[in-house]
């Protein structure tokens, strides 16, 4: 199992590495990768880990894999990063408007999906590279409230009925200093995904 996560980590890690290449250039802005944390956890105890940076309100932009590898993918900001992030884009496209917490705009929301669908695909284009293989992309769903009943009501909830769901979980938070914006990838892949990652690698 160590070995398992080590090397999933590995390969979490350089997608991580690619995604913020791309969200440097959306941003225009230099961001970087804080170091990665990779543990076997239950599906119920992933949003305990995302609190480090999200205490109570968060924006997540979601990702169910299903094709290619099994688990979920998952971009976090908190409320404020969220904000900061709609801000800095509006400002980039000359948009007088200024996103306030708690009134995000039409405008704002139509943002944050823009930075997800980029995020997610970079995401996994990096890991289809990686691995040579297809994962198909899944339509990332954008989700904003509580943390913990974002987890319970969409992401963990079809597992509620089986006990002790266990993904390979690689966390990676990141920063964009100039803008002072922080936020969190996650990768959670099943049992088998994250085997059929370590064969990939150690057959290479």
């Amino acid at each position: 199992m160590k070995e398992t996560l080590d090397i999933v980590k590995e390969v979490s890690r350089s997608a991580a590495e690619q995604t913020t290449t791309a969200l440097s250039y959306f941003l225009q802005s230099k961001v970087i990768l804080k170091p990665s944390f990779a543990e076997i956890i239950s599906i119920s105890e992933i949003h305990k880990n995302i609190y480090f940076q999200i205490r109570e309100v968060g924006v997540l932009i979601f990702a169910k894999l299903r094709a290619g590898l099994e688990g979920e993918l998952i971009f976090s900001l908190d409320e404020a990063n969220a904000y900061r992030l709609v801000n800095i884009s509006s400002m980039q496209r000359n948009e007088k408007e200024e996103e306030k917490l708690g009134a995000i705009t039409e405008m704002g929301m139509s943002i944050l999906k823009e930075v997800g669908n980029m995020v997610v695909g970079s995401y996994l284009t990096a890991l289809s590279v990686a691995l040579k293989k297809m994962i198909t992309p899944p339509l990332p769903i954008l989700i904003s409230g509580s943390l913990e009943k974002i987890f319970s009501d969409v992401i963990y909830n079809p597992y509620i009925p089986v006990k002790q769901i266990q993904r390979y979980f690689v966390q990676t938070d990141f920063e964009v200093p100039k803008e002072n914006i922080k936020g969190t990838l996650s990768l959670a892949l099943t049992a088998n995904s994250a085997e059929d990652i370590k064969q990939h690698c150690q057959n290479k």
